[in-house]
C-alpha cells in the first residue's frame, strides 16, 4: 500500500512539473507561435487530466469561487452584444474554459503549480544568463545553428531566429536576451512573475540575484521599472540591515557589470551598448525619440482607448486576430475589447496576487506590468487571476496559503 502511495505521489509530482513547463511554453514562447492551436488544445487537455487525477487519487475537487463567473462569463456576454462575423468565439471559449478548469484545483495544488511554473522560469533564467553571456562574447557561434522562420520572425528570405529549444535569439540581434520567448519584453514579463513569487511570497531571497542578472541582460524598459519596485518592496520589508546592505551592493555590482560589459562589447564590435541602453530606458519617452516602434505603440494605444470610450460597458468584443487592433498594452486591449467594467474587475483580481507589495506599490506595479505587454489572455495572467479569486473566496478548501 505504501509502495502504491509513493508511486502515485511520484506520478503526481511529474504531472505537476509537466503541466508547469507546458504552461510556460504556452505563455508566449516560440512554440506558442509555431503550433498555437495544438498547444492550446493540449494545455486544456493536460489541465483537465490533472484535475481528474487529483480527484481520483486524492479526492480533491475544489468548488469554483463565485468570482469566476464574471471573469469567464463577461467576455461571452460582450460577444453576444457585439454580434458580427469577426467575433473570435474560439478564443473567448478557450479562455473561459481555462479559467473554469483552473478553478477546480484546491488552493494547495494551485499553489504548487504556480511554484513549479516559477521554478522552471528560474531555470530558464540561468540558461539565459549562460547562453546570453556566451553570445555576447562570441555572437558568431549562433551562425552554426539553422535559422528558423515563421510569420512572427520573418518569412522565407527574411529575418528569422535561432532556436535551441530552451533558448532563442533573433537573427536581427540587438544583444538583448529573450530566452524561449518571442521577444525580450515577453521574457521580462515571465521573469517578473517568478521574481515576485520567490522574493515576496516564498521569501527565497537567494534566487533574486539570478533574476536581476538575467533581467539586466534582457534590457526591458518595463522589466526595469518593475524590478525597481520589487527591490524597493524587498528592501522595505526586510528587517535585517545586513540584507538591505546586500541589496544595495548587489545592485551596484550589476550596474558595474553592465558598464564593464558595455565597454568590452563596444571595443570588440561597432555597437554602442550605452546608446542601446539609453534608447531602451530614456530616449523612447522623450520628444526626441527615434523609435518608430514606440510611436506606433502610442498611436495604437490611443486609438484603443478612443474605441473604449465609445463602447465603455461591453467594449467591441474579442475579434479574430486579422481584424483586431494591434496593441502592445494589456490595459488598452482589455478596455477596447471588453470595456471598462471588465477592466476594473480584471485589475481587482490581478492585484490580489501582488498583495504582498502593499496597496501603495502594487497599484503602479500591476498598471506597468499589464500595460507593458498584451498578455491579458495568456496563461500566466490566468494563473494570477484565478489565484486572486481563490484568495478572495470564503471557503476553506479554496484558500491559497502564502507558503507550503
Amino acid at each position: 500500500m505504501l509502495r502504491n502511495n509513493n508511486k502515485i505521489n511520484r506520478i503526481d509530482n511529474f504531472f505537476a512539473w509537466f503541466l508547469a513547463v507546458y504552461l510556460v511554453y504556452c505563455n508566449g514562447s516560440w512554440l506558442a507561435f509555431e503550433a498555437k492551436t495544438i498547444l492550446q488544445i493540449g494545455m486544456l487537455g493536460i489541465i483537465l487530466l490533472y484535475v481528474i487525477f487529483r480527484k481520483v487519487y486524492f479526492n480533491e475537487l475544489s468548488s469554483p469561487s463565485f468570482w469566476i463567473l464574471p471573469l469567464a462569463g463577461f467576455p461571452l456576454i460582450s460577444l453576444l452584444i457585439n454580434v458580427n462575423g469577426d467575433a473570435n468565439l474560439a478564443s473567448v471559449i478557450f479562455v473561459s474554459i481555462t479559467y473554469i478548469l483552473l478553478s477546480f484545483f484546491s488552493g494547495k495544488t494551485f499553489n504548487s503549480i504556480i511554484d513549479k511554473t516559477a521554478r522552471f522560469i528560474y531555470v530558464l533564467a540561468i540558461i539565459s544568463i549562460i547562453l546570453g553571456t556566451i553570445t555576447l562574447i562570441n555572437y558568431p557561434i549562433l551562425l552554426n545553428i539553422p535559422v528558423r522562420r515563421n510569420d512572427l520572425f520573418g518569412s522565407e528570405g527574411a529575418m528569422g531566429y535561432y532556436n535551441l529549444i530552451l533558448y532563442t535569439d533573433r537573427v536581427a540581434n540587438d544583444f538583448r536576451t529573450q530566452s524561449i520567448f518571442w521577444e525580450p519584453g515577453a521574457w521580462a514579463f515571465n521573469q517578473i512573475f517568478a521574481l515576485y513569487w520567490f522574493a515576496l511570497v516564498k521569501k527565497d531571497y537567494k534566487k533574486i540575484w539570478i533574476f536581476l542578472l538575467s533581467l539586466l541582460l534582457t534590457l526591458s524598459t518595463t522589466g526595469l521599472f518593475l524590478t525597481l519596485i520589487l527591490l524597493v518592496a524587498v528592501f522595505l520589508q526586510s528587517k535585517e540591515s545586513k540584507f538591505r546592505l546586500q541589496i544595495i551592493r548587489g545592485v551596484a555590482a550589476l550596474v558595474f557589470l553592465l558598464f564593464v560589459g558595455s565597454l568590452y562589447i563596444s571595443s570588440k564590435t561597432d555597437l554602442d551598448i550605452g546608446q542601446i541602453v539609453y534608447e531602451q530606458t530614456v530616449e523612447k519617452f522623450t520628444s526626441d525619440s527615434k523609435s518608430t516602434s514606440f510611436d506606433e505603440r502610442i498611436g495604437s494605444t490611443k486609438k484603443a482607448y478612443e474605441i473604449a470610450l465609445d463602447n465603455p460597458f461591453f467594449g467591441v468584443g474579442k475579434v479574430s486576430a486579422d481584424k483586431q487592433l494591434f496593441v502592445t498594452s494589456g490595459l488598452a486591449e482589455l478596455a477596447y475589447q471588453l470595456g471598462f467594467i471588465y477592466l476594473i474587475v480584471y485589475l481587482f483580481f490581478f492585484r490580489d496576487f501582488f498583495s504582498h507589495l502593499g496597496w501603495l506599490l502594487s497599484i503602479p506595479f500591476i498598471i506597468i506590468m499589464i500595460n507593458g505587454e498584451a498578455y491579458s489572455y495568456y496563461i500566466i495572467s490566468s494563473l494570477i487571476l484565478i489565484y486572486g479569486t481563490k484568495r478572495l473566496g470564503k471557503s476553506k478548501n479554496i484558500k491559497v496559503k502564502d507558503s507550503e
